[in-house]
C-alpha cells in the first residue's frame, strides 16, 4: 500500500458524566458543526462492506497497521446526500476519499451493479469495484448513532461525540427508519479527535486529562459483534 499522508484520529470510550464535563469546556473554545441542527447533533447511519473472510473485521481487531474499509453513509435518513466512502489507514493516520452517489446508484450497488464507478475517476474505487466483482465484497451490517461535532478551523481540528449506537438486526436498508436494531453501547460514548500535524495544546490538555485513556474503538467492529459473522 503506498503512504499516505492523511489525519490523525485519535478514539477514547467515555461515560455520559465525562461527555457533559467535556462538552461544557469544549464548546466555550471550539465552533458547534455547521452540517448539525443547533446543538451541532446530527444522526449518522453507515453501511459497512467486508469481504467473506471478513478481511477487514480481522484486520481491524488483530491491528493490522495497513488496512482499508469502505462503507455508504447518510445523515438523518435522508438521501440528498450519500456518501460512498473508501477510508485507509496506516498507524495514527487515516484517508479518507469521499464520493457523493445518488439514491438509484445506492440501489445499484446493493444489486452488485457497480459499473457507473468507473466512468468518472474510475481511480478512485477500482478496487472497491474490483471487490464487489471478483472478491465477495458486500454489504455486512448496518450501524447507527448519533453525533454531536464541534470544530476548530483555524487549526484544522474537529472533536466529535457519539452515543446511542446501535445495529441492524439482519436488516441492510439505510432508508429503513423502522427497522429492528440493538443498543451496542448503553452507559459509554466514544469521543473522536480528529486533527492536521498541529494539535492546540489548551485543548489538548482538556481532551486527554488523566484517567481517559486511547482506545480502537470501532462502530464496524462493535456492529458486527451485536450481528453474526457471515
Amino acid at each position: 500500500m503506498e503512504e499516505i499522508k492523511g489525519r490523525h484520529e485519535l478514539k477514547y470510550y467515555i461515560s455520559c458524566f465525562d461527555y457533559i464535563s467535556l462538552k461544557s469546556k469544549i464548546r466555550h473554545i471550539m465552533e458547534v458543526d455547521r452540517n448539525g441542527n443547533g446543538n451541532g447533533d446530527y444522526k449518522i447511519i453507515s453501511l459497512y462492506f467486508d469481504d467473506i473472510y471478513n478481511s477487514a473485521y480481522c484486520e481491524k481487531i488483530s491491528g493490522t497497521d495497513n488496512r482499508t474499509k469502505y462503507r455508504i453513509r447518510i445523515y438523518n435518513f435522508s438521501d440528498s446526500v450519500i456518501k460512498l466512502e473508501k477510508k485507509t489507514r496506516k498507524g495514527d493516520l487515516t484517508q479518507k476519499v469521499s464520493r457523493v452517489i445518488s439514491r438509484d446508484e445506492y440501489e445499484e450497488i446493493m444489486k452488485g451493479r457497480v459499473s457507473f464507478l468507473l466512468e468518472e475517476r474510475p481511480h478512485e474505487f477500482i478496487d472497491f469495484y474490483e471487490g464487489i466483482k471478483n472478491r465477495t465484497l458486500k454489504p455486512k451490517v448496518l450501524v447507527r448513532y448519533n453525533r454531536e461535532a464541534y470544530c476548530l478551523r483555524a487549526a484544522n481540528l474537529r472533536i466529535t461525540f457519539d452515543g446511542n449506537l446501535s445495529t441492524g438486526n439482519n436488516n441492510l436498508d439505510l432508508f429503513d427508519r423502522n427497522g429492528s436494531f440493538t443498543r451496542s453501547m448503553s452507559d459509554l460514548m466514544i469521543l473522536e479527535i480528529k486533527y492536521d500535524g498541529f494539535f492546540p495544546s489548551h485543548i489538548k490538555s482538556i481532551v486527554q486529562s488523566e484517567g481517559r485513556f486511547r482506545s480502537s474503538a470501532s462502530k464496524y467492529v462493535i456492529g458486527r459483534k451485536y450481528n453474526y459473522l457471515y
